[in-house]
């Protein structure tokens, strides 16, 4: 058996994908502030996405500043679901969730309350795991992150510095490697939240 991954169809299917994903919300590379530091930035300059051929929606949807630490923008989200995930799948805290269908999906926590009125922990991985301009930091115009502390699933001495944040521009990278954490079998696995990333 031969499995092709690359062939014209197939390049043209990709193409159009990441447009309708383009054209779906916000996206406007020159003037966001993740701007070169965008895994769907770099990912249509690898399929060979100059353009958008399709006609921009251009939503004006809701930015949730209410939590004391993140902002959270509804307008930059392409509803990968990986903030969904890593809330239910590693911290166990089911705060987010996906509400309607089709375009008119938005990525909410419960039951559509302010992020900092709901029962989120404050761990920061939604955070951490998400497309980089769905979330930003409230320092990140003042003061990068240094480093986020949080509790590790797996240790009974509780907080622990989990990984350095590089700070590039004043831009804060993605948080890499969460070791001693439940992958969502019961086994302890090193690198989960990069398997949620890449989508299990």
């Amino acid at each position: 058996m031969e499995v092709i991954t690359r062939s014209d169809r197939l390049l043209h299917y990709r193409q159009t994908i990441l447009e309708l994903l383009f054209a779906e919300r916000n996206h406007v590379c020159s003037v966001c502030v993740v701007n070169n530091h965008c895994e769907l930035q770099s990912l249509a300059q690898t399929e060979g996405v100059t353009h958008v051929r399709l006609p921009y929606r251009n939503p004006k949807l809701s930015v949730d500043a209410s939590h004391e630490r993140f902002v959270a923008d509804q307008n930059r989200c392409i509803l990968c679901t990986r903030c969904v995930r890593v809330c239910s799948e590693i911290e166990g805290a089911h705060v987010w969730d996906v509400m309607g269908r089709g375009i008119d999906s938005l990525v909410i926590t419960d039951l559509m309350q302010p992020w900092g009125e709901s029962t989120c922990t404050r761990c920061g991985k939604c955070v951490t795991c998400a497309q980089p301009e769905r979330f930003s930091t409230r320092a990140r115009s003042v003061l990068p992150i240094r480093s986020i502390r949080t509790l590790c699933p797996t240790q009974h001495d509780a907080r622990k510095t989990m990984s350095k944040i590089k700070t590039g521009n004043g831009l804060a990278g993605w948080l890499l490697g969460l070791p001693h954490v439940l992958s969502r079998y019961g086994r302890a696995a090193s690198g989960t939240l990069e398997s949620i990333r890449a989508g299990l």
